[in-house]
């Protein structure tokens, strides 16, 4: 619980399109897609359920390794208004069985924040700036427990 409000919190403060692609090697790992960094064109991989939303351009794609849990972040930017963005990404998190316990409207910035009951974390915040969206989407799930 306090970790969906560490990203809900990490995700407001850093509100201030590249399609994404299965790979057969993710999808072992429960993993359904992969998204290339446009900065550093490292690939990453997005948890079964998420996507880039369509029509968005990948600004970065960030790979995460905290604790027991990996993830990843994606900084997106869309034309699409910053309500479209959180009723796409409610959806995904309903679809990955993710209950959004957290909605905030900050000035303008939305923010979706929730759990899933296997501990996927997923938080979303979509901020208007120049008439265009500016969006984070971060997603942690636990490691799987180590071989024996």
């Amino acid at each position: 619980m306090r970790g969906w409000m560490v990203l809900a919190a990490t995700a407001a403060l850093a509100a201030c399109g590249a399609p994404d692609t299965p790979g057969d090697g993710d999808r072992e790992q429960g993993l359904a897609a992969s998204v290339a960094d446009p900065g550093s064109g490292t690939t990453v991989a997005l948890p079964r359920g998420f996507g880039v939303f369509p029509g968005a351009q990948v600004i970065n794609a960030t790979t995460l390794d905290q604790g027991g849990q990996r993830g990843t972040m994606l900084v997106m930017q869309s034309e699409a208004g910053p309500q479209a963005m959180v009723d796409h990404y409610r959806e995904q998190a309903a679809s990955a069985g993710v209950e959004i316990a957290v909605e905030l409207d900050t000035n303008g910035a939305l923010t979706i924040a929730g759990e899933s009951p296997a501990g996927v974390s997923m938080n979303f915040t979509a901020t208007p700036q120049d008439g265009n969206t500016n969006a984070m989407l971060t997603i942690l799930e636990p490691l799987p427990p180590p071989l024996v």
